[in-house]
């Protein structure tokens, strides 16, 4: 979705997830579970700053939390379990090609157990939050990290940049009910059949032209 200007020709697609890969499966003897997004920007100073700042809120809050935490971290040399203490990679080059390659069926795993996921820098195109959703997952994040077009597509909660996460509140919302109200929010708005649909509708549209 866009609010910007479009020509009539241009149609919107609807997105998918697979929702077969991407389902709950959390464990109920590991502590609350939080996915921290790898370090990112886009290409210029003002936008590495913006992101260097909320990975190290991020870990600040992480490190603040009252009560145990598992930790899942996208680091370069794939994803960290618990690595205590945390310490936020910044890289002085960022490019998406230093980080190893975690195969979809692999990083998936990590997905379906956690409960809450931070971003850390803009997003554009990205799927994550719907991903993690689709599990069950909470995204908690700042409003410029996602387009605001997408955030009725996710579970979401807001936080400022100047406040502390509330982190009893984000584990008591979280039970098994809200995590399947969170997958099935993603799949109303992220399903194949209204993408498949949609599509086809554009196509009998076109051939009748």
């Amino acid at each position: 979705p866009t609010k910007k200007f479009t020509p009539s020709y241009y149609k919107y697609l609807p997105k998918v997830i697979d929702e077969q890969s991407l389902f709950p499966e959390h464990n109920a003897d590991k502590p609350l579970t939080v996915f921290i997004d790898h370090f990112g920007h886009q290409s210029n100073p003002k936008e590495k700053e913006v992101s260097t700042q909320a990975i190290k809120k991020i870990f600040k809050e992480v490190m603040k939390c009252p009560f145990n935490l598992r930790v899942f971290y996208h680091h370069t040399s794939g994803i960290l379990t618990d690595p205590f203490p945390l310490e936020p990679e910044i890289l002085d080059n960022y490019s998406y090609k230093i980080f190893k390659y975690i195969p979809y069926n692999e990083i998936c795993k990590y997905y379906r157990q956690t409960h809450l996921f931070f971003p850390t820098h803009r997003e554009t195109q990205g799927m994550l939050a719907q991903e993690i959703g689709m599990c069950g997952g909470l995204t908690v994040l700042q409003s410029w990290m996602y387009p605001s077009t997408s955030f009725k597509e996710f579970p979401n909660a807001f936080y400022n940049y100047n406040e502390n996460i509330n982190w009893n509140l984000l584990k008591k919302i979280m039970t098994k009910k809200q995590i399947q109200l969170n997958r099935n929010l993603v799949l109303n708005n992220c399903n194949f059949k209204t993408f498949s649909e949609t599509l086809l509708g554009y196509l009998q549209n076109l051939m009748n032209t």
